[in-house]
């Protein structure tokens, strides 16, 4: 409730009218929250009918204090009135006197530490003349060490003197520290600890206005304040019927700014705030080549352990081992069950600047640190999804979305995206910053509709030549994949036939056929996956007329292309039709002098 008073003149001059307004009577009306721990807050004050003209002194007090950023108050007014000045302070309350009780308290406190000064002085006395004995009685023994008894004896009394002599140590410390300065003044200011220390008043804005005409004047209020933020979050949910998924944006809200925010508009920010009058300072950039460590192959790859931390086995694709020579097999691992996704830049970029947020209904935040969690919309994402099959390391088929936000929202990185599956919670993963516009794959886990059958492996051995004997061996592998959806999907296989490390040893490509594989450069899977559905994912085959495209499968199934590149990992793409299946084959023959033998390595 605003009360009005009317100051004496000061030097003849009439002082300005006062008009205080306490912050609860001005309720928060909005609130901004920004990402990194400031809110702005606005408030509305209202003139109900000013009785005179002239100058007012508008004071909105109890506002809490050492939150407030004194720079950024801004004021905005509407009806017949200027503002004249604006500021801001946090005035010293004098030192308060303490009650009867609390002096009664401090006495009583004070007495009670000089009875244990005196205690502990007591205790430490007996301590030393003990000590003192023990120490008379060693020199006897040492005289009279005849007997063994003595020697015992001595030993039982040197442990008791370094008993004492410790708890003597510890006697005096608490001596020592009961008659400190700092605990002999925190005794005498413990009744009063208001009055020894001077405490602040909650702040209050003052706003100076002339009003020209009687009626009613709104001033808006604005100021920035510490203790407020907010993170994303995101749900995003996969219909694995039709392979549609649309994405939830949770903003997740805290704050501590010791005003509860009750039915307040709500808008959430990726700015950063500017609170002061001056445009900054602009630094220089500069640009330099970035040193790429190199890869690290065998056991120590991390990618190469994937598997084992995923708990998968190697199991109907063991290979078996020779002695001697060298040969380097590698087999890709499979993806992750979910991995941070990453954006791509599509076309001419997206939008890069800060947005807001409105939250669409009012929203109530407790300032007690707690997380809450509102709405910020459900977004329909354009997806195109592939499943992601590595038959070697696991029989499953892992769901890759690759997903366009074609929506006005940025999606700000987020370490806090839940994947459900059909309504049922799968995992977790992470989510890098996507602009509108912009792209980003993920992984969502395995589906469970598309079911893979790994084949166990097949090998069948020759010797050939008369004079120059060589041994032959043919490696055949199979994988079945089964869409038991109502709807097609894409599928990609990733495999490895080994890769030669000498020139006596040949590798040839059986199934599928070389003329049917086209070759790329790509030095990792997902590079090598990527240029695959770049050239087969829309279900045309190869892209190199000169080739051969591979045989429809049954069901209406097609395998539309194989890639290869230089480490020998393939990468098969094709579409399954609903309630359909395709088989994947991968032959190889491995051939080398009679007289060598080679060894099987594995790069996990």
């Amino acid at each position: 409730m605003a009360t009005e008073t009317l100051p004496p003149s000061v030097l003849g001059a009439a002082a300005p009218k006062a008009v205080s307004f306490s912050s609860s009577d001005v309720r928060i009306q909005a609130v901004t929250v920004f990402c990194k721990g400031k809110a702005e807050v606005t408030r509305v004050i209202n003139f109900s009918s000013p009785s005179s003209l002239g100058r007012h002194e508008v004071e909105l007090a109890e506002l809490p204090r050492g939150f407030i950023d004194q720079t950024s108050i801004r004021v905005k007014g509407s009806g017949h009135c200027t503002i004249l000045h604006v500021s801001y302070s946090e005035d010293l309350e004098p030192p308060t006197l303490p009650t009867q009780e609390e002096e009664d308290a401090a006495k009583a406190r004070r007495e009670k530490y000089k009875q244990d000064i005196q205690r502990l002085t007591d205790e430490l006395t007996v301590l030393n003349q003990q000590s003192s004995r023990n120490s008379r009685m060693r020199e006897v023994e040492d005289v009279g060490n005849a007997l063994d008894w003595w020697t015992a004896k001595a030993e039982q009394t040197d442990a008791e003197q370094h008993r004492l002599e410790l708890e003597g140590r510890r006697l005096q410390k608490a001596i020592d520290d009961l008659q400190s300065p700092s605990c002999v003044a925190n005794v005498a200011a413990s009744a009063a600890n208001v009055a020894a220390m001077a405490t602040k008043n909650p702040g209050r804005i003052l706003i100076t206005v002339d009003v020209q005409e009687l009626g009613n004047i709104e001033l808006q209020v604005k100021y920035m304040t510490s203790g407020a933020s907010w993170s994303p979050s995101y749900d995003l949910r996969v219909d694995t019927q039709t392979d549609s998924v649309s994405c939830t944006y949770y903003g997740m809200v805290t704050q501590s700014t010791s005003e509860d925010w009750q039915g307040v508009s709500l808008r959430l920010s990726t700015a950063e705030p500017t609170v002061h009058g001056t445009p900054p300072v602009l630094g220089s950039k500069t640009v330099s080549i970035k040193t790429v460590p190199k890869p690290v192959h065998g056991y120590n790859n991390p990618q190469s352990s994937m598997g084992v931390m995923l708990g998968m086995s190697l199991g109907a694709r063991q290979q078996p081992q020779y002695a001697r020579g060298r040969m380097a097999a590698s087999v890709p691992p499979p993806p992750p069950r979910a991995r941070p996704a990453v954006t791509q830049v599509e076309g001419g970029g997206g939008f890069l600047g800060a947005v807001s947020f409105v939250v669409e209904t009012p929203a109530d935040i407790k300032s007690n640190g707690q997380m809450k969690k509102l709405t910020v919309g459900v977004l329909q994402l354009s997806v195109e999804v592939t499943h992601y099959i590595v038959p070697a390391k696991a029989p499953a088929a892992y769901l890759q979305a690759k997903a366009t936000n074609n929506t006005d929202y940025l999606l700000l990185a987020s370490n806090d995206v839940s994947i459900f599956f059909d309504n049922s919670f799968v995992t977790k993963t992470s989510l890098a910053s996507v602009s509108p516009g912009e792209s980003f794959q993920t992984f969502l886990g395995i589906d469970p509709a598309v079911k893979i059958i790994v084949a166990p492996p097949r090998k069948t051995s020759k010797k050939r030549g008369i004079i120059s004997k060589s041994n032959h061996v043919t490696h055949t592998h199979s994988t079945l994949i089964s869409n038991n959806k109502k709807v097609p999907v894409t599928f990609v296989v990733v495999d490895a036939m080994p890769r030669s490390t000498d020139d006596v040893i040949k590798v040839t490509l059986k199934e599928p056929l070389s003329a049917s594989v086209s070759e790329c450069e790509a030095i990792t899977d997902d590079a090598l996956v990527s240029i695959a559905l770049e050239m087969f994912g829309s279900g045309e085959g190869n892209i190199n007329n000169s080739t051969q495209h591979p045989p429809a499968t049954p069901a209406g199934s097609l395998v539309t292309g194989v890639i290869k590149n230089p480490s020998n990992h393939l990468a098969w793409v094709g579409k399954i039709a609903p309630r359909g299946g395709v088989s994947v084959p991968l032959e190889y023959t491995l051939e080398w002098p009679f007289e060598k033998e080679i060894d099987m390595s594995f790069n996990y």
